[in-house]
């Protein structure tokens, strides 16, 4: 029976497994779509953007371990992928992804929405293919599919065009694929492992480093069987978590940039480093001279361009993970299993587990710094960042962040919600608290419906700020008016520090705007306000005129400024109020003389006394005369 290519795609996917596909429709797709309605066994998933497409396919293939699969059209739509099949790639994620294109004539001349996504891809999949044959797709999606998974796994692209979804031929289904050039090794090399295991036997600081590759081969268990057989302490890249128990004694933690303090110390100290199905990069080694010195590296990855890239190895072995794991416990336990793995290690794990009680990543309960520092290592706030910088350590990063307009922020640890903020925030959310005594701001810290403690910050001033104050009244400011969210007891002793007019305390962003209003309600005085939070981002509009800090202001205050002070000095507003007012004065100047003698000339030409040089003059001098006048220095 004939099938046109768009019938032959989907019936391909359905003979990979395929049950599920994400997809944003197009004009160079909508053969496929419109064929989607006769196969309801296959589930399309309709996302809002095809950058989300491709995340959404990449999350389902990380979730699962399935091959992801999306389908956008040509042109912006198969461009808008890109950064997430970059990132399918780096991770190595098992992913395909279908796009349309130009019907096949049309290739090459400029087209309407036709692009070269098959060289734009080139560097960030692991194959891409042009479909220009009818014949031929079935054949390239199962090509597709299996480069997908195989080896290395990753990204590859299909660009199929709109001739070719709508061509019809005999649906044939290659049970094989034959590819001469891509033959990934699977099986270990027997003598590799035998090398790999005299290192080990020889070791006295042996460390196992476990990557993405052992949770795609599906070897944790081999994992942990070998590392107790062992006796030794186990880390993990980012894409490694989860290849091994986090409450195994071995289990040391994360390793890198954002790892443990355990792990890290462990590769300097190690003398054999066991890496399986890992790639060496920066966020891991940091400076390359200083990574793991003392250590001999046996090195598995199923990607023999991994090995050696970065570090020395001196055993590299090609095989996939489980493979080489089986094949390297096989001959512990057949030649090596007498051999006291424990004993020979246990002063190495009991300085490993010592750096743990050194520096753990978890507090004493009751203590609050760490937990307020991780929420507020998300905001570039004076406040947020004398925090972060008070803890002096490692900080995970906040998952689920928001912030809470008026009231603080929220975050999630340990499947548990984070709250940090005013006291307005706490009695918003029920929560019994110890009030705050003290001069400063105070940032009160809950997690789990509980209250851990509180922060006093001392917000100290510029040391400038009254001197800038005092140039503000110099230029004519009538009237310095402190909003803020703070403490009263806070307000009022900066507010009597800087001698200013009033103050109003304890504010939440609309009582802000509130008072705003009725100030240019009742007095009609042109109004400004200077700010740099989120909270502020109301009244800057409301005002008369907005100001935020450009360094420490946030990205909601900046945006409803209308004046932005780069260097956050506040000085800066009394000299742009004297520059503008100069110039003012010396636009007032020239157009007063250039529009007089302008005149007077005119008049002057009616009963014929104004000559030619007195025209030109009025011209001509004037407009040199203005420049010269503008060019005057002001006082």
């Amino acid at each position: 029976m004939l099938c046109t290519g768009a019938r032959i795609l989907l019936e391909s996917l359905k003979r990979e497994g395929v049950d599920l596909f994400f997809g944003y429709p197009g004009g160079a797709v909508i053969d496929i779509y419109d064929e989607l309605s006769n196969h309801p066994d296959l589930r399309h998933i309709l996302v809002r953007h095809e950058q989300g497409a491709v995340h959404a396919a990449d999350g389902y293939a990380r979730a699962c371990g399935k091959v992801g699969v999306c389908l956008a059209t040509s042109g912006p739509g198969a461009t808008n992928t890109v950064t997430g099949i970059a990132t399918a790639y780096s991770d190595s994620i098992p992913m395909v992804i279908f796009t349309g294109q130009v019907s096949t004539p049309l290739i090459g001349n400029d087209a309407f929405q036709e692009v070269d996504i098959i060289g734009i891809t080139r560097p960030c999949t692991k194959h891409n293919f042009l479909v220009k044959d009818v014949k031929d797709l079935a054949e390239t999606v199962r090509k597709a599919f299996y480069l997908a998974r195989s080896g290395r796994p990753g990204p590859v692209l299909v660009d199929i065009p709109k001739n070719i979804q709508q061509a019809s031929c005999e649906f044939v289904w290659p049970e094989d694929v034959v590819m001469r050039s891509y033959c990934p090794t699977f099986r270990a090399n027997l003598n590799q492992l035998r090398r790999a295991m005299d290192v080990l036997v020889t070791s006295r600081k042996p460390l196992i480093v476990a990557g993405g590759g052992v949770i795609m081969a599906n070897a944790a268990e081999e994992l942990c069987t070998l590392a107790h057989l062992m006796h030794a302490p186990v880390c993990s890249t980012l894409m490694g978590l989860g290849a091994f128990p986090g409450d195994d004694p071995l289990w040391i933690g994360m390793l890198g940039m954002h790892g443990t303090f355990a792990a890290n110390r462990a590769v300097t100290q190690a003398d054999v480093i066991l890496a399986v199905g890992a790639r060496f990069d920066d966020r891991v080694t940091g400076k390359l001279s200083q990574f793991a010195p003392n250590a001999r590296i046996v090195h598995i990855d199923i990607d023999p361009t991994t090995l050696r890239k970065n570090v020395r190895v001196e055993v590299p072995v090609v095989s996939d993970a489980l493979s080489a794991l089986q094949g390297l416990r096989s001959i512990l336990e057949s030649g090596h299993a007498q051999k006291d793995w424990a004993g020979d290690h246990a002063d190495w794990m009991g300085q490993v587990l010592e750096w743990q009680k050194e520096h753990p990543l978890s507090w004493a309960k009751g203590d609050v710094l760490k937990p307020a520092a991780i929420g507020e290592a998300m905001s570039n706030h004076p406040i947020a960042q004398a925090i972060v910088q008070a803890y002096k350590g490692e900080l995970p990063a906040a998952q689920s962040y928001q912030e809470l307009g008026g009231y603080g922020i929220s975050y999630e640890l340990d499947g548990e919600t984070v709250l940090l903020g005013n006291s307005r925030l706490m009695e918003h959310e029920k929560i019994a608290y110890e009030k705050a005594n003290g001069i400063g701001t105070v940032v009160y810290v809950a997690k789990g419906g509980k209250f851990l403690g509180y922060i006093l910050v001392a917000d100290t001033l510029k040391e400038n700020i009254a001197d800038s104050l005092a140039a503000l009244r110099k230029q004519g400011i009538q009237k310095m008016v402190m909003l803020t969210g703070d403490r009263r007891e806070t307000a009022a002793a900066v507010a009597e520090e800087l001698r200013l007019d009033e103050f109003h305390s304890e504010l939440l962003p609309e009582n802000k705007v509130e008072w705003m209003e009725k100030q240019k309600g009742a007095e009609g005085d042109k109004t400004a306000f200077v700010g740099d939070g989120i909270n502020d981002a109301p009244v800057l509009a409301a005002a008369d005129l907005g100001i935020a800090m450009g360094a420490i202001g946030s990205d909601a205050a900046i945006e409803a400024a209308d004046v932005v002070l780069m260097d956050d000095d506040i000085g800066k507003l009394a000299v742009g109020m004297k520059v503008a007012r100069n110039t003012r004065r010396i636009v007032n100047q020239n157009v007063t003389f250039a529009l007089g003698f302008k005149i007077l000339v005119l008049l002057l030409s009616i009963p014929g006394i104004a000559t030619m040089w007195m025209a030109v003059f009025a011209d001509v001098g004037v407009c040199v005369l203005a420049i010269l006048n503008a060019m005057r220095k002001k006082a």
